[in-house]
């Protein structure tokens, strides 16, 4: 069973390319994107062409009226920037609302994606289930799912095809996701209210 997704490019801005949910539907607007990698991200081309080879067994797209839900075509960080100092794209914004307001008359529910470290931050937009990377726990409403990074299959390219299970130990060992700045470890540790 497919779920049955709408969205609209004319409410794409300028500039902005669709989410990576839509960018098999939508090779158009996605054959000139930058799918080169940083060197510690996965490559986006792997990323991306794993999920084309799937997605039309995991969505359709379909006219508003039939759809399951509606997915705004692009990430909510075009609407405010990466940065806590960029100013808010008005006409990014201005297209959000207006893809929800068309949204809101059938009554369908809008799914909106917002990417970055600001992305725990207010959609105002009603009834919305976000999907965001960042999360304040204690503010997230019930509608806001959080969701990491796509990265690629890490047992694939690392581990040969085979998983391998470790054995519960005494001392645990702990994994992170995310991206650290060298060199300021012991400062933050030296000025963290934190003991042991």
């Amino acid at each position: 069973m497919t779920i049955k997704i709408f969205s609209d490019a004319r409410y794409l801005p300028e500039g902005a390319e669709p989410v990576s949910l839509l960018h098999p539907f939508w090779p158009e607007y996605t054959k000139n994107l930058q799918l080169e990698s940083k060197d510690y991200l996965p490559s986006s081309h792997e990323v991306l062409t794993s999920y084309a080879k799937i997605s039309s067994t995991l969505f359709e797209i379909t006219s508003l009226e039939e759809a399951d839900f509606a997915v705004l075509p692009f990430d909510w960080v075009d609407v405010t920037g990466h940065s806590w100092k960029t100013k808010v794209n008005k006409s990014a914004y201005s297209l959000g609302l207006q893809f929800a307001q068309k949204v809101k008359q059938t009554g369908k529910p809008i799914i909106i994606f917002y990417s970055g470290d600001r992305s725990h931050e207010h959609i105002p937009i009603e009834n919305a289930i976000v999907f965001h990377e960042s999360d304040i726990r204690s503010q997230r409403q019930p509608k806001e799912f959080v969701y990491i990074t796509i990265y690629e299959d890490l047992v694939q390219n690392y581990l040969g095809n085979k998983l391998i299970i470790r054995q519960k130990q005494e001392k645990p060992i702990v994994g992170f996701d995310g991206l650290a700045v060298q060199g300021i470890w012991k400062k933050s540790l030296r000025t963290s209210s934190v003991r042991e």
